[in-house]
């Protein structure tokens, strides 16, 4: 195998530095499938540095595209490992201590930390010679499942595009009838003057929508996702359905050729806190004869916003068709004000249909009329798993006899609390998919909520991304 690649590299510097990484590659491949074997810890700081320096090496070997290097996934091994192991996708292959070694038990011990979709395509667009030079810096520890079997999510909620303005003090909003940290409806001609205001200011794009937020952040995480919802047939729209595709999300959303996608005008004051002037458009036509029970086969959990509880009918119809295709439902709270002004359907989604519901305390108090800690005793009696954050003082959680408190990460200075609530319960539900434990899975929410708060709107860099996974393994590893 080595020979095989030595035979494609001309410069002989560049041979001498591939042999030896190769080398330290091979080594570390040994380790790594004695320590899962045996059940033991191999460093992580062993795996991340044999990692870096192959990717280093590998992505300057001439005719190695970098960029798929870099952006791939993992790992140099003997071709016939790939016939012995039973997985759907021959792509997928695993290390393998010598030529006869493999497992099942090893199999279900490495996964990636990306999306299997983007995995596969950029295999598919290297040269075949190359497959075997597949390099990914957090390959190990950070999930127990191949990506082929990992539990998927998909997301019910408005399809909107944010557009976010930093504010230098709240005056504004008082100008526009917005109270500080609500999301308010408004109709064409609010939006047409909060349109005007934002002419004069920086303002920045984004795709939004707190169901759609929260499949972002699976996305970004690896998971197995899916998005539903209605745009219009305007340049919003394709903005919304061109983030899917980059993140390989699946496009389920639907487009109204009557009503202009809808837009969150998102104000973002001194201190991060957001306020939102929501104008629906064609976010808000979803019907409920518009869903089909092949839109939720093949996933395992309906993320539903609150926002949606304009149109009961809709949502109770995406419930029954989600529950017969034997999905679990988890419901975000939204809003204190959507709470409290709708509460008799809460309580009727809550006591009879939802699995999993996550609440700030703000929309815990609005709907049980207690401080954190007694609302999650009420809302846990009523479901599956409850959780209720408290911001920068952290989250609880319950499930059934079982309460845990997490701690938020620390922040030295939050720039824009968009997204916070959407990004901690994309990173519980990763955990949750994963068969982590309550206390694992929130560790991993506070660390998405924490890392997008430092950063203006929702899209978080690739750069930091990488610093969340190591952050996770860390969690992973305790």
């Amino acid at each position: 195998m080595l020979a095989m690649y030595m035979a494609l590299i001309d410069d002989e510097s560049d041979k001498e530095k591939f042999e030896r990484l190769y080398n330290t590659y091979e080594t570390m491949m040994k380790k790594l499938a004695n320590s899962i074997l045996h059940n033991t810890a191999l460093a992580e700081e062993t795996v991340q540095d044999c990692f870096l320096k192959l990717a280093m090496t590998i992505t300057e070997v001439p005719d190695v595209p970098s960029k798929r290097a870099k952006a791939m996934i993992t790992v140099m091994v003997k071709n016939k490992a790939r016939n012995n192991l039973e997985l759907e996708h021959y792509d997928v292959v695993v290390p393998t201590e010598d030529d006869d070694f493999i497992s099942d038990s090893l199999a279900d011990n490495v996964a990636t930390a990306v999306g299997y979709e983007k995995m596969l395509q950029a295999v598919k667009e290297l040269d075949f010679t190359y497959r075997d030079i597949i390099i990914y810096k957090y390959l190990f520890g950070f999930s127990a499942k191949k990506i082929s079997e990992m539990d998927k999510i998909i997301g019910l909620g408005n399809a909107l595009v944010d557009v976010l303005a930093t504010l230098k003090d709240d005056t504004l909003l008082d100008e526009m009838g917005l109270p500080k940290g609500s999301m308010q409806l408004i109709d064409d001609a609010k939006l047409q003057q909060i349109n005007a205001k934002f002419s004069q200011m920086k303002t920045h794009l984004a795709t939004g929508g707190s169901a759609g937020n929260t499949i972002l952040g699976l996305a970004c995480l690896g998971a197995g996702t899916g998005f539903i919802g209605k745009v219009g047939n305007d340049h919003y729209g394709d903005f919304f359905r061109e983030n899917l595709r980059k993140n390989n999300i699946e496009d389920k959303v639907l487009v109204s050729e009557l009503l202009p996608s809808g837009v969150a005008s998102t104000f973002i004051s001194p201190d991060g806190e957001r306020t939102f002037g929501t104008y629906l458009g064609a976010a808000a036509s979803l019907k409920a004869e518009e869903l089909s029970l092949d839109m939720f086969k093949g996933y395992a959990y309906l993320f539903i916003e609150g926002y949606l509880v304009q149109d009961h009918e809709m949502i109770l119809h995406a419930i029954e068709l989600a529950k017969e295709a034997g999905l679990q439902i988890c419901l975000d709270m939204a809003s204190y004000n959507i709470v409290a002004g709708d509460m008799d359907f809460f309580s009727l989604l809550i006591n009879k249909y939802v699995d999993i519901v996550f609440a700030n305390e703000e929309e815990a108090k609005a709907f049980t009329g207690k401080e954190p800690e007694e609302a999650l005793e009420i809302i846990a009696k009523k479901c599956s798993i409850a959780i209720v954050k408290v911001g920068a003082n952290g989250s609880y959680i319950r499930k059934g006899t079982e309460e845990i408190k997490v701690s938020a990460i620390p922040v030295k200075k939050v720039m824009d609390t968009t997204g916070a609530g959407d990004y901690f319960a994309a990173g519980f539900l990763y955990g949750l998919t994963c068969g982590y434990s309550l206390e694992k899975c929130a560790k991993i929410g506070s660390i998405l909520s924490g890392n997008v708060i430092q950063t203006i709107g929702t899209t978080i860099s690739g750069e930091r991304w990488d610093e969340i996974k190591l952050n996770i393994n860390r969690i992973l590893a305790e």
